[in-house]
Order: structure tokens, then sequence, then C-alpha cells
């Protein structure tokens, strides 16, 4: 057959594939029209494809003004939401998902099933909400159910706010009618304006609870102490007209709480006094943030040329700097805690790092004064524990001298039993103790301060902490004439050897990239301008994240990253394990002005520095890990 004969049968075929085709699609059209739940086809752009009526009720839009649009202008109310983040993943990675989602302008919870195609994707909903308001309704019953059961445990009660009748059961035999004033007339007089503000205040808002704790008198002459809890029911106007609870008897239990509360509310200063640890770690965080690029750029500053007052100004701002760095380091080692890591201690250090704090902590009114002994002998105890007994011995001191006085710390060496010991002793001129004061003074919760201004385990955690040392604690006091406390720890029997500073060569770099991750800017300027002028190119970052996109796009010229470990978006942990993931090898310091060693080793980092730091121990550290 020629050609010319072939065509016709050839366009023949084709149309009848073409209308075999639109039946098919009819079919399914007609199919997913059939399903109750939305269908949405898309193509690899985020356009619509397909929809299926349910997904036009559900969209609110008829097809021929859906289709061809983009997702997100369909829906923008999803934009930056999980279905966003799902909807993106599951067309990235080819892998089905299945989730819940909420549509809150559209009023809809729906579960998601997210199919992906060669094509693009398709997003199967089915409307939730109905099944969402079920399980809240059913939510309110049994909390409802919970509310009365709990209230029932004594007695129960149902209160008609109309007629002012309460009715009252107790047991099966024990049952009354009254009205709630003649019930209440037994309440006790202190308690029955308190009683009926808070009911009354209860029924003309709009919630749902009231309780309250009152003492009573019964017809008997019998005082308790009551607990009643009440849930308040209203009307479609939200009116009250019916209250529904319990009552509970807790003489006893109060009477328990009497004996305890004064230690109760030592306690609850205890755990405040934790809650100030954790914001002191917190300023000590921003504090040495400040301090590193001061300290930093008196590097800068001194390779400059200067005359000597300014050399002697340089200096003396330098060594301010340092004395605040010395402070925040105490800060942390109060914030941190007790956990106890014995080695040998150099007394005279820990005295003078104590007077530190305390010359810029003391009322003017307080003079301080310290005697240390030529040769002090070292001790073998927790650096921090030591530091926490000699803190609250001191503000113990402090305490004891509202009106002024002396405070004087003395550390001298003694042989007890032919054994070698050093006895610290912290005394005030302050008011003094009873004999009776004194043999309480380290109980627990113990205390001669007023509930709210002292724990009563200051004294009782230094006696535990010398103790747990093998030491032991004296106190000398007189009334009017101040006290001494002596501490006495077992020395060291050798001399532990004492490290001389040496001035190290500052090691220059090759022209190494170095990563600098912080989100202070001021640490970035400065440590940027350091190590540029000692042979190191930078590049920087804000965050982790920013890190990650740093590195993405120079990854192969980066040499080594040192990144600060606290920092909004992404921190420096998760930001070190991003990278080693990248590039196991890659050579991480981690730096910090609260966080710890143990914490950034923890996170795969090769060096630990902590804040504030000076160029020569940075510049140190590179060299160390570029150069193993």
């Amino acid at each position: 057959m020629s050609d010319d004969a072939t065509k016709p049968l050839v366009q023949g075929a084709k149309e009848a594939e073409l209308i075999e085709l639109r039946r098919v699609e009819q079919r399914l059209a007609r199919a997913l029209d059939a399903i109750s739940d939305a269908f949405i086809c898309l193509d690899h752009g985020w356009r619509l494809r397909q929809v299926n009526r349910a997904a036009e009720q559900m969209l609110q839009s008829p097809m021929s003004a859906l289709l061809g649009q983009v997702l997100w202008d369909v829906l923008p109310v999803v934009l930056g939401t999980n279905f966003e983040r799902q909807c993106r993943r599951a067309l990235e990675s080819g892998e089905q998902a299945s989730f819940e989602a909420q549509f809150v302008p559209l009023g809809l919870w729906v579960n998601a099933q997210l199919c992906p195609t060669e094509e693009g994707l398709e997003i199967y909903l089915r409307d939730m909400s109905a099944q969402r308001e079920a399980e809240r309704k059913r939510h309110e019953s049994d909390e409802r159910f919970r509310i009365v059961a709990s209230a029932t445990s004594d007695a129960i009660w149902d209160w008609d706010l109309k007629n002012d009748v309460l009715w009252r059961a107790k047991g099966k035999e024990d049952e009354s009618e009254v009205s709630l004033s003649a019930w209440t007339q037994n309440v006790h007089p202190d308690d029955k304006d308190r009683f009926w503000s808070g009911l009354r205040s209860a029924i003309a808002g709009n919630g749902t609870h009231w309780s309250d704790e009152y003492r009573y008198r019964d017809l008997a002459g019998d005082n308790y102490v009551l607990v009643s809890r009440g849930f308040i029911m209203r009307d479609a106007q939200g009116v009250a007209y019916r209250v529904l609870g319990g009552t509970t008897d807790v003489t006893r239990e109060r009477e328990a709480d009497r004996r305890l509360a004064e230690q109760a509310a030592l306690l609850l200063q205890a755990e405040r006094m934790e809650g100030i640890g954790t914001l002191a770690g917190g300023i000590a965080h921003d504090l040495n943030n400040i301090l590193a690029p001061i300290l930093l750029s008196m590097e800068l500053l001194r390779m400059q040329d200067h005359d000597e007052v300014t050399r002697e100004t340089l200096a003396s701002v330098e060594a301010a700097a340092h004395r605040g760095a010395d402070m925040v380091r105490q800060i942390l080692t109060y914030a941190r805690g007790t956990e106890r890591v014995s080695g040998a201690v150099d007394v005279r250090q820990a005295i003078l790092e104590i007077e530190k704090v305390l010359r810029d902590s003391l009322p003017k009114n307080i003079a301080l004064t310290c005697a240390i002994e030529a040769e002090i002998w070292a001790v073998c105890c927790d650096a921090t524990q030591l530091h926490r007994v000699l803190l609250n011995l001191s503000v113990n001191a402090r305490d004891a001298m509202a009106d002024g006085g002396t405070l004087h710390i003395k550390a001298e060496n003694m042989c007890v039993a032919s054994k070698r010991h050093v006895q610290i002793s912290v005394s005030d001129s302050g008011l003094g103790m009873t004999p009776k004061v004194v043999r309480q003074i380290f109980d627990p919760f113990f205390t001669t301060k007023e509930i709210g201004s002292g724990t009563g385990l200051g004294l009782s955690t230094v006696d535990s902490i010398v103790r747990s040392h093998g030491g032991r604690i004296n106190v000398d006091s007189t009334p009017g004439a101040g006290t001494t406390f002596k501490v006495l720890m077992p020395a060291l029997d050798t001399e532990v050897p004492k490290r001389h500073r040496t001035k190290s060569k500052v090691e220059h770099g090759r022209g190494e990239l170095v990563l600098l991750v912080d989100d202070d800017e001021s640490i970035r300027l400065v440590t940027t301008q350091i190590l540029e002028v000692y042979n190191y190119r930078v590049v920087s970052a804000v965050h982790g994240a920013d890190a990650l996109e740093v590195f993405a796009r120079r990854g192969a010229e980066i040499a080594v990253v040192l990144t600060d470990m606290m920092m909004p978006v992404m921190d420096g942990p998760a930001a070190i394990r991003a990278l080693k993931a990248l590039r196991p090898e890659l050579a991480i310091i981690a730096t910090s002005g609260l966080s710890t060693a143990e914490h950034a080793f923890a996170a795969g980092a090769d060096e630990f520095l902590p804040k504030p730091f000076n160029p020569p121990t940075l510049l140190a550290m590179l060299h160390r890990i570029l150069n193993p």
C-alpha cells in the first residue's frame, strides 16, 4: 500500500487511542470524585494538574480556578508549616509520607497521604475535623468525670444557685439539705470573707473551676481544715446555675504541714538558689563574650607604637579585663555545681581567688584582711568544693556584720597527731552566737535568719564537704564578740612543684583558611583581625546553619573550624556534628564562655578553648591542631 493509502488508517488508530485515553481519564475522574478524600495531583513545579470534587469543596474553589495554580498560592497558610516541609521532603526523596495537619483559616484537621510519582506528587487529604471534635468532646467528658471523681473522696455536694439549696452527702447515711449561707456560718471568721469572695468571683467569671481551703467548726465544736472543690455549670449564655463538688478533710495533713512549714520554706529557698546558680551561669556567658574582644584587642594594640603613658593604660585595661575574667570563672565555679574532682589544690591561690570576689562584693563598711603562711602546704581536695566552703563561710561572716566590721581569713600549717594539716580560719567581728545556737549551727535547715533570707543549708553543706575530705570544722563564738570558723584539712605529704610561666614563641600561619563561627559580631571582628595579622585567612559565619552554607561553598579550602558553642538557629554542638558528618577529619576547635570541654568533646570537637582567650593561646592551639 502507498503512504497515501495508509495515512487514514494511522490517523484513525491514533484517534481511537485518544478516545480511549479520554474514556480512561473520565473513568478515573469519576472514580476520584466518588471518594470522600480530597485528591490533588501536582507536577514537579508544584502546579495543580488534577483535583477531585472533594478537593474543590475543601479548597473552596472550582476546578477551573485551581488547575495550573501553584499549590503555595492556593494554600498560602501552609507555608512554613510541617505540611510544606513534608511535601517538599516527599517530592525530593521519592518516599511516601503520612501525617496530620491543621489548616486554621479553613477550620480543618486533615490526614495527609503523600505519594510521589514520576510526574510529581499525589496528595490525598482526609477531613479529620469531625473526629477531632469528637475527641475534644470526649476529653471534656472524661475531664468532668475526673473532676467529680476526685471531688467525691470524702463528701460530695450539689449547690442549686437559683434556690440557694445545698445538698450534701457524706457516706450512705449522712445526707442533708441546707442553704449555703447557713452552712458557711461555721467557717472560721478569718477565712469567711476570702471564702465568699473567691466563690462569688468564680461564679461571676467565665471559668468552670473553683477551690478553696478554709477552717471550719462543726456543730459539736470540733475544728477542721477543709478543702472544697467545685465544678461550675453554666447555661448557653454563660450564666452559672449549679455547682457540683466535693470536700476533703485535710486537718491531719495541715497539722503536719504546720510543723514542717519552716523546713519547706527553706527548701524552696534552696531551689531558688539553684535557679540563681543557673542565672549566674548565663550572666557569666554574656560577660565572657564582652571580655573576649577586649583581651583579643590588647594584642593588636600592643603591636602599634605607643608612648609610655599609653602602654601603661593598655596594661591597666588588660589587667582589669583579666580580673573580670577571673570573677566570671568564680561565677561559673558556683553555677556548675559540686561534682567532686579531687586533686592537689594550692591553698594560697584558693584564698586569693576568694579575696578577689569578696573585695568586689563586700559592703564598704566591712574591711577584709588575709594572712597566709609563707610556705603554706597544698591540700588534696576538690577545688570547686573548697571554693564553696570559703565562700559560704565568708558570706556567713558578712551577714553577721550588718553594721560593718572586719572579716579576716587566715591560713597556717599545723601538725595534728604527727600528720600535716592546713587550718583555714574565717573570723568576723559581728554579733556572735550563744552556746545553744553553736550546737545547732551545722544542723540542716537551721538558721537564725528570717524565712526567705537564708536556706539553713550553707553551714550544713560546709560541714559535709569538709568531712568528706577527711577534715573537720570547729566554731569559736561569743555573743557580741564575733565568730571564728576553723577548717582543718589534711595536707599533702609532698610539695607540689610550682609551675613557672615561660614566654612561648607565637607561631604564624601559612595562609590556612579558618572558618570562624560566632554570633557575637565584636568577637568575629577582633578574632578575624588577629588571625589575619598572623597570616591566616578567615571566612566567618554567625551561627551553625550559616557555617554549613559557607562550608558547602568553600569546604575544600577550609583547614580548621573555630566555633562558639552557644548560638541561635543552630548551636555549636549541632554544627560540629553536621560538619564532622560532611568531613570526619576536619579539625574543629570549640569555644565557650559557659559550656565545658566535656560538652565540646562529646559533640566531636578536637580541642576546647574557654572564653575569654588571649591571642597566644588561640594561635598556639591553631598551630598544634594544624601541625599534629
